[in-house]
């Protein structure tokens, strides 16, 4: 009887929802957050912008040779070396 004397002057706002309770701007704002910190985490596992993985130690010998920054005989001795 108490419930039923409180509900009619008082109602909570979840009590009017006929939907789940999550608003759906709410929900992609969510998704949208989730996606951001995965790409992050993405990025900073892959190490984006940070040295180029995909040249062998020779190309770099090849590149640091051609800019002057060892010399002949240094170059091939990295070449035996490899």
């Amino acid at each position: 009887m108490f419930t039923q004397i409180v509900g009619q002057y008082y109602r909570h706002p979840m009590m009017e929802r006929d939907d789940i309770g999550v608003h759906p701007i709410a929900m992609l704002a969510c998704l949208a957050v989730l996606v951001l910190i995965v790409m992050g985490i993405y990025f900073l596992a892959k190490g984006h912008g940070h040295g180029t993985p995909d040249k062998k130690p020779l190309d770099i010998a090849k590149e640091r040779y051609a800019k002057g920054e060892i010399t002949k005989d240094e170059f091939e001795q990295i070449k035996k070396d490899l």
